[in-house]
């Protein structure tokens, strides 16, 4: 018995690739965004790793993160306004 390959309706469509995400598609602008050394920068970084025990939560890795982040920062001079470290994610806000 022959098995039935799955159809796609995007076969014909061109691929786009997008090096931004969300609310930036629905407006004006259709192109990365420059870094500004003015205004202060929320960054998003995501882990689909950090479950249970590898959770950024977990105390070695809530410390962990912590003082990697205070380090690197002060290495590379960029101020830290906020940050919020949550179980698989964790938000900066900073400015270069």
């Amino acid at each position: 018995m022959k098995k039935v390959k799955q159809q796609s309706f995007f076969q014909n469509e061109p691929k786009h690739q997008k090096f931004f995400g969300g609310a930036l598609l629905y407006r004006r602008r259709k192109s990365m965004r420059p870094l500004s050394s003015k205004d202060s920068i929320h960054f998003v970084l995501r882990s689909t790793c950090a479950m249970g025990p590898d959770s950024f939560l977990a105390q070695r890795n809530y410390q962990a993160i912590h003082q990697i982040i205070t380090r690197f920062a002060k290495k590379f001079g960029v101020r830290i306004y906020q940050r919020a470290i949550n179980s698989n994610h964790l938000h900066l806000l900073l400015r270069i």
